[in-house]
């Protein structure tokens, strides 16, 4: 591929874009008109971002984008809009309106004006974007405390990009300006500066413990503040897309405040899916931005429980009429079809194993990491093979309704069973159950049937367990003892995900955290805060580091080197005939 370097102060003098790129030898005329080029790399100087972009042809003119979530890698912030084709911007207090374009899973701000204003060029590498900005300086760096905490500020030539992380209570800022090896905070033991290339400089800093670092730009002359305080979130909309706004703000629960990141859905735009780790079985993890972006969604909320040892699911997950994994507990549960139409509730399922013949047992667990003593029944979407997770168990394979393997008294990790494609495996546990050992013999015919309640739950192809329940028809109803939740849990305050219905139908999918770096809402409070999001039924997801909320290829918060792993979700997948 011919690299195509465009200088955005330089204009062509009176020749139309096609006949540009036919100069540069790529394409013809005809073609550049639906040529588009994107990647997943932006390059400033020496440093490599992952960050998409995308270059595309509007009005006859050249735009090159990246991703919008993703703009605050380069120090850009967002703003609020209702036009999902246009996004207002903040850059060194400067204002500025760009195009926006939605392709796929991402939404591109095209950021050609910005690069007019600061002078940049860029350059397309294959799947790499660079940016060659003028040369800046960091000139000085001061300290200031103030009533809501420290302020270390870093002095600037001019604007210029800048990122930002935070990992194991470091924050690091790398600025495209160069800044002498030496340079220093006076007074401060929080500050490091070294060089990051030759183009940039790199600067950590110590997070004091309970507070956040917020970062912002400002002119005039340019500088970066970065703020040690409590987290709090500025009120903001954006309408990302048809069917798709994207909040923020800091909410209160009682006299509490808690910063709330969150999406609101229309139904009859969206479609929802669960997603997990792996495809082939139950059994795995994985971030949710990649589990996102491995299944084509366009957004995502972490769902349900698991163990994190063993990787494994510990409650519901419907896809498309098929029980991957079932309920446990009489847990909340999330159930909802192709229409849009949802439901929120506490959701028991039984079978019922009768041997032909002879007697009948329940059979309350389904391909779940959860054990207790009774039967539980593994299925091909369980993986290819089940292997007894306790001591004692007896196993019985069953083919097209027969039994035709029996192993007992196994150990856990013993062996493994391959679980027949037209059939399951039965693992019987506890000394409650061994009348049902015994009579599992090989060569006997079985049968299933199930029950669940409440009953419409059945019909539902689609349905992700968590719990507890939060509302119902308007009010709290949360009871986790009820859910079989532990005293520790019920009693703590963490950060939080949730999904909740509103008044006409419209989906809320939300995150929540504390003001300090760790805490967050109780499930009380969590239950008044999405009342205040509009829920009128509301489900308590999984939380912790599992909180996370993914939109257009990013998280929106945490900070990806925060958010844990997590065995599944739900996706969010826009209606394409809708959306366009």
């Amino acid at each position: 591929m011919v690299a195509i370097t465009l200088k955005t102060r330089f204009q062509w003098p009176q020749l139309a874009l096609g006949a540009v790129v036919a100069i540069l030898g790529t394409a013809s005329p005809a073609a550049a008109q639906s040529a588009r080029q994107q990647g997943d790399r932006i390059a400033i100087g020496s440093r490599t971002l992952s960050v998409p972009w995308a270059q595309w042809q509007q009005g006859g003119n050249a735009r090159i984008g990246i991703g919008d979530t993703a703009a605050r890698q380069l120090g850009i912030e967002l703003a609020g809009t209702d036009d999902p084709q246009r996004q207002a911007v903040r850059w060194f207090e400067a204002s500025l309106t760009l195009k926006a374009r939605r392709q796929e899973t991402q939404r591109y701000l095209a950021l050609n004006r910005l690069f007019e204003r600061t002078g940049a060029s860029t350059r397309v590498q294959g799947q790499t974007l660079r940016i060659e900005p003028p040369k800046a300086r960091l000139e000085g760096i001061r300290r200031g405390q103030h009533p809501w905490g420290e302020r270390i500020v870093l002095d600037l030539s001019r604007p210029t990009f800048w990122h930002w992380r935070v990992r194991d209570g470091t924050a690091t800022v790398t600025v495209a300006a160069t800044a002498a090896a030496q340079l220093q905070a006076r007074d401060s033991e929080v500050t490091a500066v070294k060089a990051a290339g030759q183009d940039a400089a790199q600067l950590q800093f110590d997070i004091p413990a309970g507070l956040v670092p917020q970062v912002q730009t400002l002119r005039d002359p340019a500088r970066i503040a970065i703020d040690f305080r409590p987290r709090s979130l500025q009120q903001r909309e954006i309408r990302w897309a048809p069917g798709v706004s994207w909040h923020q703000d800091t909410i209160t629960a009682g006299d509490t405040r808690f910063p709330a990141v969150w999406l609101s859905l229309d139904p009859a735009r969206v479609s929802l899916r669960p997603i997990q780790a792996e495809d082939a079985g139950m059994q795995g993890i994985a971030p949710l931005a990649q589990m996102a972006r491995q299944q084509g969604a366009t957004a995502a909320i972490n769902g349900g429980f698991f163990n994190r040892n063993s990787q494994l699911p510990l409650g519901a997950i419907r896809r498309d009429g098929r029980w991957l994994s079932g309920p446990i507990l009489d847990r909340g549960a999330f159930a909802w079809n192709e229409r849009g139409q949802g439901t929120i509730a506490r959701l028991r399922r039984r079978e019922t194993l009768t041997l032909e013949g002879g007697p009948s047992w329940p059979v309350p667990l389904l391909n779940t990491g959860y054990t207790q003593s009774g039967i539980a029944r593994y299925t091909p979407a369980w993986g290819q093979t089940y292997t007894p997770m306790t001591d004692g168990e007896t196993v019985a394979v069953v083919r097209d309704g027969r039994i035709v393997r029996r192993a007992s008294s196994l150990r856990a990790g013993e062996r493994a069973f391959d679980i027949p494609a037209n059939g399951y495996v039965l693992a019987v546990r506890g000394s409650d159950s061994e009348g049902a050992a015994s009579a599992l013999t090989r060569g006997k015919a079985v049968s299933l049937r199930a029950q669940t309640s409440p009953a419409a739950f059945a019909d539902y192809p689609h349905v992700l367990g968590a719990g507890p329940l939060l509302l119902q028809d308007g009010r709290t109803v949360l009871d986790a003892r009820a859910e079989n939740f532990s005293q520790p849990f019920r009693n703590q305050a963490a950060p939080r995900s949730a999904i909740g219905i509103g008044n006409s139908g419209s989906l809320i999918v939300a995150t929540f955290y504390g003001q300090k770096s760790d805490g967050g809402p109780t499930l009380a409070q969590t239950a008044q805060l999405m009342q205040r999001l509009g829920a009128q039924s509301a489900l308590n997801l999984d939380g912790g580091n599992s909180s996370a909320l993914y939109l257009g290829g990013q998280l929106l918060d945490p900070p990806p080197a925060v958010a844990g792993r997590v065995h599944n979700g739900l996706g969010i997948f826009l209606q394409r005939d809708r959306a366009r």
